[in-house]
């Protein structure tokens, strides 16, 4: 919890994905960076801020749900 570090074990019940997705699930977050993370030659901080813009840039280019639904529907009516 501290950290946020996922242990794997061999007979865990669910792989290092579904315990992250459970933990963000239940609203447990780490309360810190891992200590770990300062020796593996990247900044955390600038990474994630990289990854958010273009995950957010992706998502400013696609319709709206709205939009979407609405195309679905249509084409579902045209069949």
């Amino acid at each position: 919890r501290r950290h946020g570090r996922l242990i794997a074990r061999e007979m865990d019940l669910f792989a290092p994905p579904s315990w992250l997705a459970v933990h963000i699930g239940q609203n447990n977050y780490p309360e810190g960076l891992d200590p770990l993370i300062e020796h593996r030659g990247i900044d955390a901080r600038e990474y994630l801020a990289k990854l958010r813009a273009g995950m957010a840039a992706e998502a400013a280019r696609l319709p709206s749900h709205e939009t979407y639904i609405a195309g679905l529907i249509g084409a579902a009516a045209a069949a």
